[in-house]
């Protein structure tokens, strides 16, 4: 039997068994009804027969007459048994048995009830007979006037035999009724689970991907609108499945083709997806499947892990540089994100990876050279500044003219060892950065004041210092912070005018040194660039003041070394605020 018709037979099957139990118990509820109705009739009988062979009896009796013959005589007329009791219960007088041999009859209850009310019946098994019998009592007036009581009795099996053929002709209404109930029932099952099969097909092909022939609208008008929906629904669906296997196959194309390698992670750190680079940069063997593995079963690196556990707990994401342990000079580049789906729904983990190897050796190539060359002109330049000072000394080199491009060579050679100096310090930050152990926990008063301090006097008369400072502490490197802000300071006198105000304020987790100049301001479109090494607003006018160029780009190194940062807020023609921006001390 198929889903919709076992769904509609346990619907119907209660049904029927409500129904067929309510036609069997109005079916026993007739029986007894007409066992009843017989058996009132049977006692009605045998209260007529009473009457009858009551006159009988007493004239019989009144003559002196045998009344036993005439007992045993109506008993053969009638197929009934007589019984003709005295008022003390002893037996006359029996149709089928001798008094002699019967014991005494007073307390029957058809008597019982004829001494109380002239009439008594009752239904019971005769111990004489043997037999389960219908009594009917009678009490009538003997000679002397006394009461004796004339009883006559029918077996039951006679009546059982006269209810059989209303009762089986009953039960035979009643189960062809039940029948017919079956079989109408058996004909509605089967349309309308030939209709409910007809859609539930049509529904499981949609459901596994597979759009049949549209629905006939056929049948009752509710099958024929749900016909209609169904269709509906399978072209909708039709369209929305095209439509999501077309952005699928886009997507895989796309990640196929990327030279960044990309992996996605359910919850539990299980890789979802992963497409060809990332498993080529993992190392992942051809016949090697990972979806569903651990990404620690692959790829064992404890920062890496830990950032990726961070990520899926707190949501915090994470950009880490990863060396093979195999191949030493390979590093990958792994970016962590949370992607979340919706508020209903978890979201997963993507990563990035990009093979930085070769950035990684020019950069080192880069710092290498600027760190040996400023090193290797450091030695001809301190040659140049000796020559041209000693120049400057002799007698023969004393004219105006002489003198001014010896002057010109000096003032060149200063500048260009400051370049070097410059150079040297950014080599030294990035390759080795703040070492930990040099850092001190220190409060801001105390690094404005040995700044302040350190100024020429000129310059300490032009700048306006806080008036109070937070009660809090940051963790620096004391002569490289002195150094950043010594620069923003030269900067300001340099090239913004006579007037520099020093505020410092404390934010939810940093606190912000800034210098605020009042001088032409900076063109926006040079803020992005302005810390880049050599980068020059006004190139004429900072090499006329003797910059190197390399001043904010010392500054930043410096901030991010202390995992701060430099921030640069300007408006032309009203001046501009740098900001050195350091985390408190936990």
């Amino acid at each position: 039997m198929n889903s919709p018709l076992r769904l509609f037979w346990w619907i119907l099957t209660p049904i029927l068994l409500i129904f067929c139990l309510a036609v069997l118990v109005q079916g026993w509820i007739h029986s007894a009804n007409l066992r009843a109705f017989h058996i009132d009739h049977e006692v009605a009988n045998l209260q007529r027969m009473n009457q009858a062979k009551a006159t009988e009896l007493q004239s019989t009796m009144a003559r002196g007459e045998d009344i036993s013959a005439l007992i045993r005589e109506s008993s053969g007329r009638t197929d009934l048994r007589f019984t003709l009791i005295d008022a003390d219960g002893l037996v006359l007088a029996d149709s089928h048995r001798s008094p002699s041999e019967m014991d005494l009859h007073g307390t029957r209850p058809e008597v019982l009830d004829a001494k109380a009310s002239g009439e008594g019946s009752s239904i019971r098994f005769s111990d004489t007979l043997g037999l389960d019998m219908v009594y009917g009592a009678l009490r009538i007036e003997g000679p002397n006037r006394e009461s004796i009581y004339l009883r006559c009795a029918k077996p039951l099996e006679e009546l059982h035999e006269n209810e059989g053929p209303a009762s089986r002709r009953h039960w035979t209404l009643v189960l062809s009724l039940v029948l017919v109930l079956i079989l109408i029932t058996s004909l509605i099952a089967g349309t309308v689970s030939g209709h409910l099969d007809r859609l539930s097909r049509t529904i499981n092909a949609m459901a596994s991907g597979k759009f049949t022939s549209p629905l006939q609208q056929k049948g009752p008008q509710e099958f024929q609108t749900l016909a209609l929906q169904i269709n509906d629904m399978q072209e909708a669906t039709k369209e929305r499945v095209g439509s999501i296997l077309k952005q699928r196959d886009q997507q895989e194309a796309m990640l196929t083709s990327m030279k960044e390698g990309i992996i996605s992670l359910d919850q539990e750190r299980r890789i979802i997806s992963i497409n060809p680079m990332a498993r080529q940069l993992l190392r992942c063997p051809k016949d090697f499947e990972p979806i569903g593995r651990d990404l620690g079963e692959i790829f064992r690196h404890v920062e890496l892990l830990d950032s990726l556990d961070a990520l899926l707990e707190q949501a915090k994401e994470f950009e880490v540089e990863v060396i093979l342990d195999d191949l030493r000079d390979v590093i990958i580049q792994v970016q962590g994100h949370l992607i979340g789906i919706d508020d209903s729904s978890e979201g997963f983990a993507l990563l990035v990876m990009n093979d930085v190897s070769d950035l990684r050796r020019l950069e080192n190539m880069r710092k290498n050279f600027v760190a040996n060359v400023s090193h290797e002109l450091k030695t001809p330049l301190t040659s140049i500044r000796g020559y041209a000072e000693t120049l400057m000394g002799m007698p023969a080199f004393s004219d105006e003219t002489p003198q001014r491009f010896l002057k010109r060579i000096e003032h060149n050679a200063d500048r260009l060892h400051q370049i070097i100096e410059d150079l040297l310090m950014l080599s030294r930050l990035e390759q080795v950065g703040v070492p930990m152990e040099d850092l001190k926990a220190m409060n801001p008063k105390g690094l404005v004041e040995n700044l302040v301090r350190e100024l020429p006097q000129e310059w300490k008369d032009q700048i306006q210092c806080p008036d109070a400072y937070p009660e809090v502490k940051v963790r620096v490197h004391g002569p490289l912070l002195h150094q950043a802000m010594f620069n923003l300071v030269d900067n300001a006198f340099k090239y913004a005018g006579d007037h520099l105000s020093i505020e410092v304020k404390q934010r939810e987790t940093h606190l912000d040194v800034s210098f605020t100049d009042r001088g032409p301001g900076i063109p926006s479109k040079h803020l992005p660039r302005l810390s880049q090494r050599f980068y020059r607003v006004d190139k004429a006018r900072s090499r006329d003041q003797g910059g190197t160029g390399l001043g904010l780009s010392i500054v930043r190194h410096i901030c991010e070394a202390h995992h701060g940062r430099l921030i640069v807020e300007s408006e032309v023609g009203r001046g501009s605020t740098f900001t050195i921006s350091l985390p408190l001390v936990a």
